[in-house]
């Protein structure tokens, strides 16, 4: 077993703050199971899918660079290598003649963890928001 660090930011974390856990795993995979037994069941909800897959808009980096790049999940790991779990962050802004459609940089700070939730997506708090 190989001994890794994983970083897991706030919003990941139930707002408690970025977090550091070492965890022994010998390949990217084996280390989300450990990752998964260690934060519990929101954690879990929030990053991975049912079916242990990460979230489409999870992003996964090991040392820097992107696992989708690699061998994803299948990614062996070595000693000392740092993972970082990081939710997408999307936005910009566009003109809608006055009328306010989208959520403000505000908001989505204030509700990421309702957007990254597949069951209330981005269109489901923009519907909350406009009820």
């Amino acid at each position: 077993m190989t001994n890794i660090t994983f970083t897991i930011p706030s919003v990941l974390n139930g707002g408690g703050g970025e977090k550091k856990i070492n965890v022994e795993a010998n390949t990217l995979s084996d280390a989300f199971i450990k990752i998964s037994e260690t934060m519990g069941d929101d954690f879990k909800r929030r990053v991975l899918n049912s079916d242990g897959t990460p979230r489409s808009l999870i992003n996964i980096y090991i040392n820097g660079k992107n696992a989708k790049f690699s061998s994803g999940l299948d990614t062996e790991l070595k000693v000392g290598d740092e993972v970082y779990i990081l939710p997408a962050v999307a936005g910009g802004s566009h003109d809608t003649g006055g009328e306010v459609s989208d959520l403000s940089e505000k908001e989505l700070d204030r509700y990421s963890r309702q957007v990254m939730l597949e069951e209330i997506g981005y269109q489901g708090q923009l519907k909350l928001k406009h009820a």
